[in-house]
């Protein structure tokens, strides 16, 4: 009889933070070390990152601490972020959090995005491993949707969440792709204005959380990912073209993982790259190490920025910034794969269909579609019924690139009428000057449960028409369709209550 094998022991949470607990200790001062134990003793604090494609955070967020019972505090190196002091009404609850006009994120990964210091023209940027997105839309943020960012996970199983965050933040000079991260240097050398490598890692980061809770890491799991990060690093490294930079992060203080491949990098490339000072962008200390026991590591790795949990009270987090000085021959060269958009069934709307679209926004919702397009730098695409905001940058840069998904979905033809899509109201919405629907007081929360409205007056030959939603102080609220004397729901199923 073949014996059956033993399986390995259920480590709980609380003994795999011990054990990476135990494992850094040696890492900090005694006295760092009890700072660090009381501030794990606190709950982690909350915060969200507005969305300036949207709304204007100075005049936003004294509305909602007043309407939602919030108390909030500025998180200094990020002019969007804020810190949840107390809040009344749950982060997630609003319909303002469902609309994409704000994000619910730990400090500490705000910090990556804003170490860029994005050149002046429109820039080509690559998020390498951007699920679940939300250092994409700071990107996309910090950018106002200019140039072209270009999101990439390899893991498919993960995109659906990707897609879902950048569709709800509302850019359209995006797209996502799913290749390994390998390729990127080999495929577009000497490309990008900036990359942010945001790298898969062990997650020790001292803070168990629902969606990123500690497990017990084996030396063989730190030393593999180890390996990648330095190889995924050096495709970031790659893809920048001279003079753009790399931001390379990780929500994990294993020193393997962090300054041990910096370090490797540093000695493969020398003076050719510079590991940017970044120490006084925070308001006390974080440096890097340069030294691990009795290994001295390259001086400019102290250059980094490890964010331990006691700092900043955020998660544990680190993250450095490297600019590329120079070109260099890399190796494996080769095309980057190419599909024919057109034989998948996509393609530029007629000329016709596109001046009858305008026609129709600006009869139906007062949109000058001309002026809304030349401001975007966008193609319009069609596929079936569905119309398309693709951007102009893709086609000039990577056009072919298999993606899945590209821009914005602006809405759908039924029949002869154009529906405009949920998400592309919500980014665009003031561009709407006109079918818009007031909701009675009182009605806000039996709207949210995606119920319909009756009792609403009407002006004649309205039935069919789709109309944008607005609370009595012009905020909106989804879209709703006439039907004789009732008036339907149109909310998105995720953002009912």
């Amino acid at each position: 009889m073949t014996k059956k094998k033993k399986k390995p022991p259920v480590i709980n949470k609380l003994d795999a933070l011990d054990l990476a607990l135990e494992q850094m200790r040696s890492l900090l001062t005694p006295m760092a070390f009890e700072a660090l134990l009381v501030e794990l003793q606190n709950p982690l604090r909350q915060a969200i990152r507005l969305n300036p494609l949207k709304v204007n955070p100075e005049q936003v967020l004294p509305q909602w601490e007043e309407r939602f019972g919030w108390k909030t505090s500025p998180i200094p190196y990020c002019n969007t972020g804020f810190w949840m002091e107390e809040a009344q009404t749950p982060l997630s609850r609003p319909l303002q959090y469902h609309f994409g006009q704000y994000y619910i994120q730990d400090a500490a990964s705000m910090l990556p995005v804003e170490l860029f210091d994005f050149p002046d023209h429109p820039p080509l940027v690559l998020d390498m491993a951007a699920s679940p997105g939300g250092k994409t839309t700071h990107i996309l943020s910090r950018l106002m949707d200019r140039g072209f960012v270009l999101a990439n996970d390899a893991s498919k199983s993960r995109l659906t969440a990707l897609q879902l965050v950048l569709q709800n933040w509302g850019a359209a000079n995006v797209g996502v792709t799913a290749f390994n991260g390998e390729s990127f240097g080999e495929w577009y050398p000497d490309t990008f204005d900036a990359v942010l490598l945001d790298s898969p890692c062990s997650m020790q980061n001292l803070r168990n959380t629902e969606s990123h809770p500690m497990r017990a890491i084996t030396d063989s799991e730190r030393q593999n990912l180890s390996g990648r990060q330095a190889r995924l690093l050096l495709s970031a490294l790659n893809a920048v073209r001279p003079g753009g930079e790399v931001v390379y992060a990780t929500c994990t203080l294993s020193p393997e993982e962090d300054e041990m491949v910096l370090d490797q990098i540093k000695r493969k490339f020398g003076s050719d790259i510079e590991i940017v000072d970044m120490t006084l962008r925070l308001s006390q200390p974080a440096p890097g190490f340069s030294t691990l026991g009795e290994m001295n590591l390259d001086p400019e790795v102290a250059n980094a920025l490890r964010i331990w949990p006691h700092l900043f009270h955020t998660s544990g987090f680190f993250c450095a910034k490297i600019r590329k000085l120079a070109s260099w021959s890399v190796e494996g060269v080769s095309p980057a794969p190419n599909r024919d958009m057109t034989a998948l069934g996509w393609r530029p709307v007629s000329v016709q269909l596109q001046q009858d679209l305008a026609a129709g926004l600006i009869e139906d919702y007062g949109l000058d579609f001309d002026a809304w397009q030349a401001s975007q730098q966008v193609r319009i695409y069609q596929y079936q019924e569905k119309i398309f905001a693709f951007p102009e940058n893709y086609f000039q840069h990577f056009d072919g690139l298999p993606v899945q998904m590209l821009g914005m979905l602006m809405g759908q033809y039924q029949g002869s009428q154009f529906i405009p899509e949920h998400d592309f109201v919500t980014r665009f919405f003031d561009w709407f000057k006109q079918g818009k629907q007031t909701l009675p007081a009182g009605l806000e929360n039996s709207w949210r449960r995606g119920e319909e409205i009756r009792g609403l007056n009407f002006q004649p030959g309205m039935a069919g028409k789709v109309l944008l939603t607005c609370n009595e102080v012009g905020e909106y609220m989804g879209l709703g369709k006439v039907s004789g004397e009732r008036y339907r729901n149109l909310l998105p199923r995720r953002v009912l209550l």
